[in-house]
């Protein structure tokens, strides 16, 4: 198959078509997301909040970022209970003693004065007595 000088500019121009086209539609994305904006030539790094005199001498020298090498091996594990669950456990703890208050005969308003107990709960747990 021979191609004709006309059928070689109909394709470089489909090509050259197909490029501005991309390009063309970058562009518009760029312009509607917003993502080729910069603000600064330098992104600032905050700085840590308690820095210790072992950080300082395994920080690499000059400017630029810091490095600070940690050893995995020999970290402490330290077992933590995530807040949800902790703040789980204390409602328990309090929703249980305000049950035992109750049957021991106290008072809701006392109850609510000691304990950290919503009007709700107490309403509850008084239904659940009666």
């Amino acid at each position: 198959m021979e191609f004709s000088p006309e059928m070689m500019t109909d394709i470089a121009l489909n090509a050259v078509g197909y490029l501005a086209a991309g390009a063309l539609s970058v562009v518009i994305y760029v312009l509607f997301t917003g993502r080729g904006h910069r603000r600064d030539g330098q992104v600032e790094v905050p700085a840590p909040a308690c820095e210790s005199d072992a950080s300082h001498s395994n920080r690499s020298g000059g400017g630029g970022r810091s490095v600070e090498f940690v050893r995995l091996s020999q970290q402490r594990r330290e077992e933590t209970t995530p807040a949800f669950a902790e703040r789980r456990r204390n409602r328990v703890e309090v929703i249980s003693r305000a049950r035992q208050m109750l049957d021991d005969g106290m008072p809701a308003s006392k109850i609510k004065q000691s304990l950290p107990i919503s009007d709700a709960e107490l309403a509850l747990l008084t239904y659940e007595n009666e």
